[in-house]
């Protein structure tokens, strides 16, 4: 979604913005399922807290062979 805000961000306002690198995102536009499920997503981290989503999805930020100190319990994966 960083991509999503910055983008907009631009395209609102393209006089405060100097410089804009987006890295590890995709310039697709928005669907109507894409938003439904963005909605979804942000629902269910005001229900349920980072928590879930961060055990979950952590393994896929982080090289798999990465140090245990830098990403405890996502190396196994």
């Amino acid at each position: 979604m960083g991509g999503q805000i910055a983008l907009d961000l631009w395209a609102r306002h393209p006089e405060r913005v100097a410089g804009l690198l987006l890295a590890d995102t995709s310039a697709e536009g928005e669907t109507a399922e894409s938003h439904a499920a963005r909605l979804a997503q942000a629902a269910r981290l005001v229900a349920e807290g980072m928590d879930p989503y961060a055990v979950e999805t952590l393994y896929r930020m982080v090289a798999p062979d990465a140090d245990r100190p830098i990403a405890p319990g996502t190396c196994s994966r």
